[in-house]
């Protein structure tokens, strides 16, 4: 089994060091996506709830194009 450290360029960098995502191949492909906060590639971080959460899942779905995956893999 090997892994491989996926981040992608239009999601903001991850502080201390770590993978957003990490790709996992052997029997199946699998990626564990972690730490996406509410915040824009330029640190801005939008007033609301809504806006908030809608960018953190603009972040899930950069790093799962950026595995060469989409929303609709399961």
């Amino acid at each position: 089994m090997n892994s491989t450290s996926i981040n992608s360029p239009v999601a903001p960098v991850a502080s201390g060091g770590y993978s957003q995502a990490l790709e996992v191949k052997g029997v199946q492909r699998l990626l564990f996506i972690s730490g996406q906060i509410p915040e824009s590639v330029n640190g801005e971080v939008p007033e609301g709830f809504r806006a908030q959460a809608k960018l953190v899942w603009d972040s899930v779905r950069a790093q799962l194009e950026a595995a060469g995956m989409s929303i609709d893999n399961e």
